[in-house]
């Protein structure tokens, strides 16, 4: 899956950062389990900052 909605991507087990056609980061999230999805989305957005995004 294909998203720039950093709250849907932090639903799943792993993100690839992808600029220019080069992967240039990835984040292993893991299962996503009841109850951590505003951790993950936090994750996922401070991960984002740190790529440039």
């Amino acid at each position: 899956m294909v998203t720039h909605d950093s709250r849907i991507a932090s639903m799943c087990e792993r993100i690839l950062y992808i600029l220019d056609g080069e992967i240039r980061g990835e984040l292993k999230l893991g299962k996503n389990v009841q109850n951590d999805n505003r951790e993950r989305e936090q994750k996922t957005i401070r991960w984002l900052e740190e790529m440039g995004w």
